[in-house]
């Protein structure tokens, strides 16, 4: 049996976008979050992909962080810190996120594990 409880508090997400050039940056920096990340409210994916209308390549974190907008870039500063060209990231209260999911349900499925970003060559 499953229990529906409010959920009227804020939410922190959105995309942080990366040039190709930044693949290792990002791929070092996801793998300290990794590690480090033990916010049970705080999740991120990378994702890549090709953008109309040039469909140029890029490299796309999704962060999310249940909370607000000062802990969710708080958490996710490295991820600033490393100067994505793009931010989409904002706060909404849940209920205003729900339409997007189909767009998350699309990411998800579409994700691809990349083991070769945790071991990039010159990497001790």
């Amino acid at each position: 049996m499953f229990k529906l409880i409010p959920f009227d508090h804020q939410v922190w997400h959105g995309m942080l976008i990366y040039k190709p050039d930044q693949v290792q940056d990002l791929a070092k920096t996801y793998e300290k979050y990794l590690k480090s990340q033990n916010d049970p409210k705080a999740v991120a994916a990378i994702i890549m992909g090709c953008l109309p209308p040039t469909f140029d390549p890029v490299l796309t974190l999704i962060a999310y962080y249940e909370g607000s907008e000062e802990d969710g870039k708080r958490i996710f500063q490295p991820f600033f810190d490393i100067k994505p060209v793009v931010n989409r990231t904002s706060t909404k209260t849940f209920y205003e996120l729900v339409p997007f999911s189909d767009i998350l349900r699309f990411t998800y499925r579409t994700l691809l594990w990349m083991p070769w970003l945790t071991h990039l060559e010159g990497d001790t």
